[in-house]
């Protein structure tokens, strides 16, 4: 601790456990109050270490709350994309008196895992309350976004919450093809997921081709619109055998596709949302 290496705020290092046991001390001044985000990030950038992270004080003391941040066991989606990770979940710092404060930089497996491919970016900065999301079929199984006519495509979308952002999320489906609709789907609030859905009109005439999800949601008093990243899953698991709680292999994609073939929908069941009643 006594050789940190002082860094502003707000900022962004980029390092890595470089050596057998290797421990990264970062010191940065706060006042009383001051808020931040912590976001040690490295195996979502495809580093191998098992990171953890320590918020200190200048008496090199563990600060309230802050003890080994470890794995961050939160999901976008618990099956179809599966997020968890090794790496420390955002962490919330404030400030509890003026004063100095310490980021100890570790990995839980440093004595065997350091050099070029233990990289890490630790991010520290003010809050500022976002989201992302994640759009892909609702299929569990590795199925092209197919819908015949007179039915009905489903699709999922993730919402990734940033810096304490919890508002609700309306998913809006554009690019459509002629035949097909789709009412606005909306993620309520501290919700993940919810879902869209495309209606299929009888007469629709055979297509493929990309279709894009806008999100949209107020946040801190301004309409913020994003675009829902494509996903699909590439490695589904037989469902028949007890595996229905095993989480899908699932990748980003350039583009969500639609098909809609000229097939008949064997059935519909539409519901009446304004009808319903929950007792």
């Amino acid at each position: 601790v006594e050789t940190a290496q002082d860094i502003p705020t707000p900022c962004e290092v980029a390092g890595r456990i470089d050596k057998r046991s290797d421990r990264d001390y970062f010191a940065f001044t706060a006042k009383k109050g001051d808020t931040y985000t912590l976001d040690l990030i490295g195996e979502r950038l495809g580093g191998v270490a098992d990171l953890s992270l320590r918020v200190r004080s200048d008496k090199n003391q563990d600060t309230a709350g802050a003890g080994d941040l470890d794995d961050d066991a939160d999901s976008l989606h618990p099956l179809t994309f599966f997020t968890r990770s090794s790496d420390p979940a955002p962490f919330k710092f404030v400030a509890p008196a003026d004063g100095k404060f310490y980021l100890l930089v570790s990995a839980l497996d440093a004595n065997v895992t350091h050099g070029p491919r233990a990289g890490y970016r630790l991010r520290v900065t003010a809050p500022a309350p976002d989201f992302r999301a994640v759009v892909m079929p609702q299929s569990r199984d590795a199925v092209a976004n197919a819908g015949k006519a007179g039915g009905a495509v489903a699709f999922t979308v993730s919402v990734h919450r940033l810096d304490g952002f919890a508002g609700p999320v309306t998913c809006t489906a554009e690019n459509l093809p002629p035949g097909v609709t789709a009412k606005p789907g909306v993620v309520s609030s501290g919700l993940k997921w919810g879902t869209v859905v495309l209606a299929v009109a009888p007469d629709a005439k055979p297509f493929t081709g990309p279709i894009s999800v806008k999100c949209s949601a107020t946040v801190d008093g301004k309409a913020v619109t994003r675009e829902a990243r494509p996903a699909t899953v590439t490695w589904s698991i037989n469902v028949g055998n007890n595996n229905d709680n095993v989480a899908r292999v699932a990748r980003l994609d350039q583009q969500l596709v639609l098909a809609v073939r000229p097939e008949k929908a064997p059935l519909t069941v539409a519901a009446d949302l304004s009808a319903a009643t929950v007792k």
